[in-house]
C-alpha cells in the first residue's frame, strides 16, 4: 500500500513539471571580412533548394549512431530548414 501510494506522488510529481520552452535557431551566414581589394563581381543563380523529407521538420535533426538519425525537441528551426538554407547558400555563394 504504502510502495502504491509513493509510486503515485511520484508520478504526479512528474506529470506536474514543465518542460522549458523550445530554443529556436536561425541558419545563417557569418558575415564577409572584406579587408582586401573589391574585384567585380561574379554573379551566380541559385535554383530550387530542396530539402530531403527527413530534415524538413521543425526539430533539428541530429545523427545518433551510424545511419540513424533523430528530430530534436527541445532544438529547434526558427523558419522552414529550406528558407533558411536558401538564405545561407545566398550569403556563402
Amino acid at each position: 500500500m504504502r510502495i502504491a501510494a509513493f509510486l503515485s506522488v511520484v508520478l504526479l510529481v512528474g506529470c506536474a513539471g514543465s518542460s522549458p520552452p523550445p530554443t529556436q535557431y536561425l541558419l545563417r551566414a557569418e558575415p564577409a571580412d572584406r579587408a582586401g581589394p573589391v574585384e567585380a563581381p561574379v554573379r551566380v543563380g541559385l535554383g530550387r533548394v530542396t530539402v530531403a523529407p527527413y530534415l524538413d521538420l521543425s526539430g533539428i535533426v541530429v545523427e545518433t549512431e551510424a545511419g540513424q538519425v533523430q528530430a530534436a525537441r527541445e532544438h529547434q528551426w526558427a523558419e522552414p530548414l529550406g528558407a533558411g538554407l536558401r538564405s545561407y547558400l545566398r550569403a556563402e555563394l
